[in-house]
């Protein structure tokens, strides 16, 4: 009978950084959550009207949005400039 030895370290380290890579994944998804939370009941109690709720949240959603796509962009812009 002929023995086997396999090397599983490199797998190992591999689900290692996958179950970090989802436990942060899983905190800036509740991050986020939180702060769309507290803006829409901020924009519920600033509003008159339905309209005026949908209107607002809408910006205010877009703008997050917006800001994203801004931190993104010089991210990546500083990390060509590093690189």
């Amino acid at each position: 009978m002929a023995g086997v030895n396999i090397d599983v370290s490199q797998r190992k380290r591999a689900e290692e950084r996958q179950s970090v890579l989802v436990a942060e994944l899983d905190h800036r998804v509740k991050n986020v959550l939180a702060s769309v939370s507290a803006v829409v009941s901020h924009t519920q109690r600033e509003s008159t009207s339905v309209a005026n709720f949908v209107e607002a949240l809408d910006g205010r959603i877009r703008s997050m949005a917006m800001t994203h796509e801004r931190a993104v962009e010089l991210q990546s812009v500083a990390g060509d400039i590093v690189g």
